[in-house]
């Protein structure tokens, strides 16, 4: 299988997975998905959802009367990690970020929170344009280790769709930068 390709085992499938993008920031993870059909063929909206990058590693208990601070509980890598408004965060801004668990599981928690669980998406993440690019040339082994650690799997073990994985059959890595120009461009 080409790099930056993974084979998905679990949930429902969809003929053409879902492109997705996702910034996966220090302070935010933004989704954006165009509207179309999900995997049991219903017609979806188009996606847009922001939330805080908030994860702490374990499992921390979550209770809120009102439904606010919705959260959910992961695994990845043989680690356990909460996602939620309603938790003291991990830092966020330390080197490799965006190659660590924290990140994963950030982006992944995103995808649940955005109605995503069960379904195959094909992902496009950024880098900073500092890591994306070195010397005036793409940093392809930085690029090939990100588009590797979006592949990696990422269970919900508790929470609205556990049991539902997101299945990420395709990553694709470009500069961040670059990827806000393009939307600030094409703003509709």
């Amino acid at each position: 299988m080409a790099a930056g390709k993974r084979a998905h085992s679990a949930g429902p499938v969809s003929a053409t997975p879902m492109l997705v993008a996702v910034d996966d920031g220090y302070a935010a993870i933004k989704v954006y998905a165009p509207a179309g059909e999900d995997a049991r063929g219903r017609r979806r909206e188009a996606i847009r959802t922001v939330l805080p990058t908030s994860v702490r590693a374990g499992l921390d208990r979550l209770t809120a009367i009102d439904g606010a601070g919705a959260g959910g509980f992961y695994e990845t890598c043989g680690r356990r990690y909460t996602a939620s408004d309603q938790v003291a965060a991990e830092q966020t801004r330390f080197e490799d970020f965006h190659l660590s668990d924290i990140a994963r599981v950030a982006i992944h928690h995103g995808l649940h929170q955005s109605g995503l669980g069960g379904e195959e998406v094909e992902l496009v993440c950024g880098l900073p344009v500092g890591d994306f690019f070195e010397v005036g040339a793409k940093n392809e082994a930085l690029i090939a280790a990100k588009k590797k650690h979006l592949l990696e799997p990422v269970e919900m073990v508790l929470g609205p769709s556990e049991g539902d994985r997101v299945g990420v059959v395709e990553a694709h890595v470009t500069a961040q930068a670059v990827a806000a120009w393009v939307d600030y461009v094409l703003d509709d």
